[in-house]
């Protein structure tokens, strides 16, 4: 899912819809609105197995702070092979726990080009996506395993370890 095609209901000028899957923990897409019936839809540009979908949400516009018992985001998202016929693949419309970064696994893959994410509730202020995370095989050739060519543990803190590894060129990313 890595900087496919996005579209959604609205944008905010600042906070564009391509942010929506950039990866990059520091940007984020946000619709005008935090209401019901925002969407963002994301097409992989192919038909691909779909075994799993994660949401991070991002706050904008939101004067929340701490615990807040209505701290939760509810959605659904659809699935589609042609853009314009929609199955529900995930309902989470009556979810009432804090969940900001939701990691799905479905249950088995479906076959998909199109997602798209509605907007039911957010806390406060609009409906933002940091990034919509689409996890599957596609029909491509896997990537090389990379060498590593370094590695050593922190003795001081052994949750810490540093890695140094070969560049493969076919790689958007890895997997550690």
């Amino acid at each position: 899912s890595y900087n496919k095609r996005m579209t959604a209901s609205s944008a905010l000028d600042s906070f564009p819809v391509k942010n929506a899957g950039d990866e990059d923990i520091k940007t984020y897409w946000s619709a005008k609105t935090g209401n019901s019936g925002e969407w963002l839809m994301m097409d992989l540009q192919d038909q691909y197995d779909v075994y799993a979908i994660q949401v991070n949400f991002a706050e904008h516009l939101t004067n929340l702070y701490g615990r807040e018992k209505d701290n939760y985001f509810q959605y659904t998202i659809e699935y589609s092979a042609d853009g314009m016929n929609w199955t529900k693949l995930i309902d989470k419309s009556k979810n009432r726990t804090d969940v900001p970064h939701d990691y799905v696994q479905l249950n088995k893959p479906v076959k998909a080009q199109f997602l798209r994410l509605t907007n039911v509730h957010v806390p406060d202020g609009t409906f933002a996506i940091r990034d919509l995370r689409i996890f599957g095989k596609g029909s491509g050739n896997i990537p090389k395993m990379p060498a590593f060519t370094k590695w050593d543990r922190n003795p001081y803190n052994q949750r810490r370890l540093w890695l140094v590894w070969n560049a493969v060129p076919e790689a958007t990313g890895y997997i550690i």
